[in-house]
């Protein structure tokens, strides 16, 4: 009978450690799950409290994205400008080698003529201008008007 005992109660223990072995797993992961239930609420939480950020970084980034095209258009504005300006400044030199030989001619004109004096201007008769035109005299009304009391 005690070797009867001996078999029957070694081989309880075993079934009875693997099932509160099996026990605790099941409680352990319940926990677990309980644990990233409360994780994942929390965390959804945090996203929904941080959503009003999230957009107002979304407006910032687009209204930088917009300043940034605006700024390569200026910039494009002026290089185009600083590009026309520098076609300007090439053609200036040849414009004031042109006022330069205006400017000869001019005082060479200006030499000739004053060599050749200022002829004398005869007198010349006044013209009277009178137009001998009378006003016309009004004509006589003899009608009269009702309106204003004008009898």
């Amino acid at each position: 009978m005690t070797t009867e005992r001996r078999a029957t109660g070694s081989a309880r223990r075993p079934l009875h450690v693997a099932v509160m072995t099996g026990a605790a797993a099941g409680i352990y992961a319940a926990s677990l799950a309980g644990v990233t239930a409360l994780q994942a609420s929390a965390d959804a939480g945090l996203a929904a409290e941080r959503q009003p950020v999230a957009a107002a970084i979304a407006e910032q980034r687009a209204l930088h994205d917009s300043l940034d095209t605006a700024l390569a258009q200026a910039a494009d504005g002026y290089a185009e400008a600083a590009a026309a300006y520098a076609a300007i400044l090439e053609t200036l030199g040849a414009h004031e080698a042109d006022l330069a030989a205006l400017r000869a001619a001019v005082a060479a004109v200006e030499g000739s003529a004053a060599g050749l004096g200022t002829p004398a201007r005869p007198a010349l008769p006044t013209v009277r201008s009178s137009v001998g035109v009378a006003p016309a005299p009004r004509p006589a009304t003899n009608a009269t008007s009702g309106a204003s009391g004008g009898g």
